[in-house]
């Protein structure tokens, strides 16, 4: 299950990238985070050992700073604002799966 939650972190971590430059892979992004954060509270379930609490709370910032984004978008905010929401999206999901491979290798 780690390897199948880690998996999903390299496609989360993927779709950040193209979600900076296609309006179709930020909602696509959005529901390949969720589908992430559903592995990783199965995971931790199934295991009785959580994440770090910063992992877990960040993906969930990341996925609303993805739905505030389109929102701006959809509402015709200046392209810079959206574009730099996507940028701060992509730091904290590089930040997040940064800290999901420390917790792994710290076993």
């Amino acid at each position: 299950m780690l390897n199948l939650h880690l998996g999903f972190g390299y496609l989360v971590v993927v779709g950040a990238v193209l979600a900076l430059f296609s309006p179709q892979a930020r909602r696509i992004e959005l529901y390949v985070l969720l589908v992430q954060v559903v592995a990783g509270a199965a995971l931790w379930v199934m295991q009785r050992h959580g994440p770090p609490v910063l992992h877990w709370v960040l993906a969930l910032v990341a996925g609303g700073i993805y739905a505030m984004a389109n929102a701006f978008e959809r509402r015709g905010r200046p392209a810079l604002q959206v574009r730099g929401l996507l940028v701060l999206a992509f730091v904290i999901v590089a930040f997040v799966f940064y800290l999901g491979q420390q917790a792994v290798k710290a076993g």
